[in-house]
């Protein structure tokens, strides 16, 4: 990948995989803020984001010609007095976010401020990351097919919204719209009415399932920070089995 800070459109650094690299501030008067491109022509910069708090988050580089996207995932952390940046590929099975489409019509997905446009088929679903994390607050911008009222979402608070109606059919339609957590993933899910009351009566008439599962985790890491902050401690254990 290649790394810059926001501003420097004419500096920027290689990195290659399992590189370890210093880094310091081009501009001090800039916005202390990172972006990373693939190295290759096809695709855009992410997003600008802070290395100043710890903890994980996802970055979106788009492609410049199709329409698709590469996921990374970033992690944070404090070893001494050294502020350390690691990116890894993006778990696409649980990532932060998901927004779920069970309805008959496409829907237009854009982050506010931001003039990208994704388009979610009917009955699909897909993982989200914002193009700009520091644009707050974080809000989508969702179009329901060729209808022209724009609904604003968030996943901040995991909740039901008020039914949307859908009034250029015959009959009227009513689409469902909840956030809510799935493990790790917070989920955006929009629903036809219709649909959900078949998924509820298809879930009563399903006899009871025994399931056993085996779960094997590569790795659970801790880190323990003051108030400073800076990091004191860190624990790991690795290769569980339950």
């Amino acid at each position: 990948i290649y790394y810059r800070q926001v501003g420097e459109s004419d500096v920027h650094f290689p990195l290659k995989p399992d590189d370890r690299v210093p880094f310091h501030w081009i501009d001090n008067k800039k916005a202390r803020l990172l972006r990373i491109c693939l190295q290759s022509h096809s695709w855009r910069w992410s997003g600008g984001f802070p290395i100043d708090e710890l903890g994980n988050f996802s970055l979106k580089m788009r492609h410049t010609q199709e329409s698709k996207a590469y996921l990374a995932r970033l992690r944070i952390t404090l070893i001494k007095t050294t502020t350390f940046v690691t990116f890894y590929p993006e778990n696409e099975e649980f990532p932060d976010y998901r927004i779920e489409n069970f309805t008959p019509d496409p829907l237009l997905i854009q982050q506010k401020s931001c003039e990208v446009v994704d388009c979610l088929p009917s009955n699909s679903t897909m993982p989200y990351v914002w193009d700009e994390m520091s644009y707050t607050p974080l809000k989508l911008l969702v179009q329901i097919g060729d209808t022209e009222q724009v609904h604003k979402f968030s996943f901040n608070k995991l909740k039901k919204y008020p039914f949307i109606t859908i009034n250029n059919t015959r009959p009227p339609r009513v689409v469902v719209v909840e956030v809510f957590a799935e493990g790790p993933t917070k989920v955006l899910r929009f629903q036809d009415s219709t649909q959900q009351r078949h998924r509820r009566n298809t879930n009563l008439n399903k006899p009871e399932n025994i399931t056993a599962i085996q779960c094997r985790i590569k790795g659970i890491g801790v880190s323990l920070i003051d108030d400073i902050p800076k990091e004191v401690m860190y624990l790991s254990v690795e290769d569980i089995d339950l």
